[in-house]
């Protein structure tokens, strides 16, 4: 009789059939013994014919007063079953063409086989074409044997060409349009000059750090990463490409290079509750080859990092910093002058015509740690940083400077700092280089907290513009002395604060900053909704503190909650008066959305510059 029975191979169900004499036909004479000794052997010889299945006998189990014999394995037969050959047409190919993968595949007659190429049930010899939308291996793999339990594999590689931009051939372009596109991200990330337009919600999590880096991904010179957020003047609110993790990534991204541009995308952490990890967004670093662990030791003069530009954003759940800017070298760097009233005033390190690190109208929400960190912006390093238009909620400090550096600096201007209930802390700080203890000025106030309260508190710092509706804590706290140590090197003029005083919103451990023509009690800002300001057809908020104008797309209501995706307040343009000093409507000809009016001055759109009424009578 035959008894058959199944087992799983490689995806396949693969038959194995034992022959087993019926009871009445047994030899039991010595005779009818011998005869099948005789049988065998010749068997062996290959002089008697037998099923294409059984070349080789395996063996002889005597029981039950007669004999089972296993049936013969042919694939024992030379040569063994083996991949003569596995490859692809063309190794490299442009995206979105394809290639063809060719095999042969060689197996002795009546050897039991499964062959699968891909995943793929495939033939001993053929081809595949595949469409690879990143560099891809594919997997060989043969099986043989009566239980198939022997096998071999092979691979072919394809890898796919970042496509040239059409519009500029000095450039590459790819579109990220899936989750199984992440490899093509990673790759074209790490591409110089390359753009990148995501256009889906991308999961991070679990990407390997590459081998250069403690990052997950690289972020090459003259890169674009671009996505469909929108939260500027004029434009519905969109809330952009959700790029996320649930692990603890330090950091996600690192850009390590010049020309760089992070825009209209939401890089979100693992968490949006304090804890102590230590979970980071992205890294803005300089490490270069042959700088030492020291300040401008053994880096020559490379100039650091020119022209990263990290705009229209949204950052949350980062435990230690959502934008940490840090540059070894001390090279991201920006000269001082004194009473810099404007950010255009400014002239930066060799006479650069772009800024060094430019961070942007960003939203930053929930960045909180349970111990040190919890930083929405992070400068250190020697870097220097300017930081503008953005808005700040629910982080333990909004902006921060290293501790023990004596070349770090940042311009804070025009950022708006919603009340973030509960943390208590700081928002903008500049840390120092010594503890506090008995017997100096920060004690027993800041005793709590010994690290960094004073000494060498960076080099230099302008704080102008900004409207703080926080006053859990102080606005400000300098925590020490600027190593320039001249007159304004630690400057925060013409800012609006919710506490009743100066002395409570700016405050200081050594020597006093320059505090001047600073607005304080600012409890809430007057708002409206009588007006469109970004074209859909619906009334906005609009927002005025008395140094800044900003309005919240409909519907939101512009309270921040933990989750990713709500519209916050959008910057409009600077003045200096409150909601009921202005008007709001449609006062240009063929306006969309709408104006404000200041006396005899109009901003087109509530973003354009201020111009004289008369300039748009006359036309």
């Amino acid at each position: 009789m035959e008894r058959t029975r199944k087992t799983k191979g490689d995806r396949a169900m693969a038959t194995i059939t034992t022959t087993t004499l019926p009871s009445s036909r047994r030899p039991h004479s010595f005779g009818a013994r011998i005869a099948v000794a005789v049988l065998g052997m010749l068997a062996i010889a290959g002089l008697v014919a037998s099923p294409a299945s059984a070349l080789l006998i395996r063996g002889v189990v005597p029981g039950g007063g007669g004999l089972v014999v296993a049936p013969p394995d042919p694939c024992q037969l030379l040569p063994q079953p083996q991949v003569v050959s596995f490859s692809p047409n063309y190794p490299t190919i442009p995206f979105g063409s394809s290639a063809i993968l060719s095999w042969n595949v060689q197996v002795p007659s009546g050897c039991n086989y499964t062959l699968y190429v891909n995943g793929q049930r495939m033939g001993l010899q053929g081809s595949l074409q595949v469409q690879p939308l990143f560099d891809t291996t594919y997997p060989l793999t043969l099986q043989w044997g009566p239980t198939l339990t022997n096998y071999t594999t092979a691979s072919a590689a394809v890898s796919v060409a970042v496509p040239v931009d059409p519009t500029n051939p000095t450039r590459n372009l790819i579109t990220i349009s899936s989750q199984q596109m992440v490899p093509m991200f990673v790759r074209a990330l790490g591409t110089p000059n390359t753009t990148v337009i995501v256009n889906a919600d991308l999961d991070l999590t679990g990407l390997p750090n590459i081998g250069t880096s403690d990052s997950r991904i690289l972020i090459a010179d003259g890169v674009h990463l671009i996505g469909w957020r929108s939260a500027v003047p004029g434009q519905p609110f969109l809330p952009g490409p959700l790029l996320s993790v649930t692990d603890v990534p330090s950091p996600l991204f690192e850009i390590r290079g010049d020309n760089v541009r992070v825009t209209g995308v939401r890089i979100q952490g693992p968490s949006t509750q304090p804890d102590n990890t230590t979970a980071l967004g992205i890294w803005i670093t300089d490490v270069m080859p042959g700088c030492g662990t020291q300040i401008n030791v053994g880096c020559g003069t490379i100039p650091g990092h020119v022209n990263v530009e990290i705009d229209h954003n949204e950052f949350s759940g980062w435990s230690d910093t959502a934008i940490s800017v840090s540059d070894r070298p001390a090279r991201i760097y920006v000269a001082w002058y004194q009473d810099n009233s404007t950010p255009a005033q400014l002239v930066y390190y060799k006479n650069l015509t772009t800024e060094p690190v430019w961070i942007h109208d960003n939203f930053f929400h929930h960045n909180l740690h349970s111990g040190s960190d919890g930083y929405g912006v992070a400068v250190g390093g020697g870097a220097h940083a300017l930081i503008e238009r953005n808005v700040f909620d629910n982080n333990r400090h909004a902006i921060t400077s290293a501790h023990n550096d004596p070349e770090v600096g940042y311009r804070a201007y025009r950022n708006l700092v919603l009340p973030s209930h509960g943390t208590g802390e700081q928002q903008f700080d500049m840390h120092g280089s010594l503890p506090c203890k008995l017997g100096d000025s920060c004690f027993p106030v800041h005793s709590g907290s010994t690290s960094w309260w004073l000494g060498i508190a960076g080099r230099d710092f302008d704080i102008r513009y900004n409207s703080f509706l926080y006053k859990d804590g102080p606005a400000v706290l300098l925590r020490g002395t600027p190593s320039l140590n001249v007159s304004g090197d630690a400057t925060m003029r013409f800012n609006v604060f919710a506490h009743d005083n100066a002395t409570d919103a700016v405050q200081w451990t050594e020597g006093p900053p320059t505090v001047q023509d600073n607005l304080t009690g600012r409890t809430t800002y007057y708002a409206t909704n009588t007006c469109d300001f970004d074209g859909d057809g619906n009334n906005d908020l609009f927002l005025a503190t008395e140094q800044t104008l900003w309005y919240c797309p409909w519907p939101s209501d512009c309270v921040t909650t933990p989750g990713s995706g709500k519209a916050t307040w959008v910057y409009l343009n600077m003045s200096t008066k409150r909601v009921d000093q202005l008007a709001l409507g449609h006062f240009s000809p063929g306006g969309r959305v709408c104006d404000v009016v200041d006396g005899n001055l109009i901003s087109v759109g509530g973003s354009g510059p201020w111009k004289p009424m008369l300039f748009f009578r006359a036309q």
